[in-house]
């Protein structure tokens, strides 16, 4: 039997000798990450030579990840071809064994993560430094490009202690450097080289069309609070989106932007009698086109009346009469509701369906669609290597899938996104991007593979 595959190369072949053009098959797509021969291996020296051919060639600036078995050893680097040959070499020396049959060796494109940012997990940073900082702090270079898969009309920020300082907007992308416009968000702002910035929104949130920001500045007016949020470019978000304010995983208050400009998103908040102020570096959380168009939000009751239980979601949130969704209260499921009445920034719901006498509280939760699915773990780093290498206990069944972005968990943080280039039912190793850790990587951290973000 002949699989489709086959017989269209078959065509193909035949198609080529009757116009009299050689056939030539496709090569295939290039991998983020592919394993390697070792040729040659001089452990006085910590050099390594792998193939390189021009079907399978490697790329220059490529990393070589070296491993034993089930541990990874060492990162090299890049340093030049010989005879159809890649030669690597360690930034530190490194103990490699005398046999070439103990070693497995993998090479990492330049262009990885560009490759696997359409997974990203929607959590994962993508972090760069500073590198040059122009007169009066207007401009900045920055130390990512397009191997990294940055784009023109993206953003950076610039955050100490929670607090936004400064957007980066960038106009230029070269291969490994951006250059940004600076767009300040407090008064009298410098910049030192080499600070740390994050790419924003981040790359899965971008992917999935959604988006965070943060509290610049609060000021009272009267009895309210009007909250300065630092405002994204380039998010598709209704004329006066709805945030959610949080700290600590916890909403701390909602409210609607009532007026925006190039800098700051400016929420009006009532301080209620026993409520919650919303302090600078508090999360936002924004409801996007992408979220309402999914339904991918959670509203929550605010108050009870003789009508029905009051939701922080309405016209705006693009509600209307008739429709129904779910109630929760600390995760568990309380009912359904139905939306009895709609206004601009609320409705009114009341239980329907097997649990009409259900009573809803302030707080409680209410999704018109089911809710996100859950990261499946598979897997926990039981050892670390040279900070970004590890190796890991796999825990799930069937084995995780290779070259998948996976985030690192440890508790409720995010502390990077990993990818396994070896796995099998109990073991697996893999290396982590620089580029993505908010932290170093430890023993116990958990591997989650998160749901293909949906279109």
């Amino acid at each position: 039997m002949v699989s489709a595959s086959g017989t269209a190369a078959t065509l193909g072949l035949w198609w080529g000798l009757l116009a009299g053009v050689p056939c030539v098959p496709a090569a295939p797509p290039p991998q983020p990450v592919a394993e390697v021969t070792i040729r040659v291996l001089d452990p006085a020296c910590g050099r390594i030579e792998v193939d390189s051919s021009a079907s399978r060639p490697v790329v220059r600036g490529s990393q070589l990840l070296v491993a034993e078995g089930d541990r990874p050893l060492a990162l090299l680097e890049w340093s030049g071809d010989a005879a159809g040959r890649a030669v690597f070499r360690g930034r530190a020396p490194t103990r490699f064994p005398s046999s070439l049959r103990e070693l497995r060796a993998w090479c990492i494109r330049p262009d990885a993560l560009r490759m696997l940012l359409d997974r990203w997990p929607s959590d994962g940073a993508l972090l760069a430094r500073l590198d040059r900082v122009g007169p009066a702090a207007r401009s900045v270079w920055v130390r990512a490009g397009t191997t990294h898969g940055v784009r023109s009309r993206d953003s950076w920020w610039l955050r100490r202690d929670g607090q936004p300082l400064a957007r980066l907007d960038v106009r230029l992308v070269e291969r490994d450097l951006c250059f940004c416009g600076v767009v300040p968000l407090v008064s009298e702002l410098r910049l030192n080289g080499d600070e740390l910035v994050a790419l924003w929104p981040a790359p899965g949130r971008r992917v999935r069309g959604q988006a965070r920001s943060a509290v610049a500045f609060v000021e009272a007016q009267g009895k309210d609070q009007v909250v300065w949020v630092a405002a994204l470019r380039s998010v598709a978000c209704p004329p006066e989106p709805r945030l959610d304010f949080h700290r600590g995983g916890r909403l701390v208050a909602s409210g609607v932007a009532e007026r925006r400009d190039a800098r700051f998103w400016y929420v009006r908040i009532p301080r209620g009698a026993g409520g919650e102020l919303v302090e600078v570096g508090d999360a936002a959380v924004i409801r996007t086109r992408a979220d309402l168009a999914r339904r991918h939000f959670v509203a929550r009751v605010f108050e009870a009346t003789a009508e029905g239980y009051l939701i922080n979601a309405g016209e705006l949130d693009e509600l209307s009469a008739g429709d129904t969704g779910s109630a929760t209260r600390d995760g568990q499921a309380l009912g359904r509701v139905v939306v009895r009445r709609v206004q601009r920034s609320y409705a009114v719901v009341r239980p329907v369906g097997a649990t009409p006498d259900i009573e809803l509280r302030v707080g409680d939760q209410v999704r018109f669609a089911p809710p996100p699915e859950p990261g499946r773990r598979v897997g926990t780093i039981e050892h670390v290597t040279a900070e970004t290498l590890f190796a890991a206990r796999v825990v799930s069944s069937p084995p995780p899938p290779l070259l998948t972005p996976l985030a690192v968990h440890a508790g409720e943080r995010t502390l990077g996104v990993a990818v396994l280039v070896a796995a099998d039912g109990v073991q697996g190793l893999g290396f982590v991007f620089e580029q993505s850790l908010t932290g170093p990587l430890t023993v116990g951290a958990e591997l989650i593979l998160e749901p293909a973000p949906r279109p």
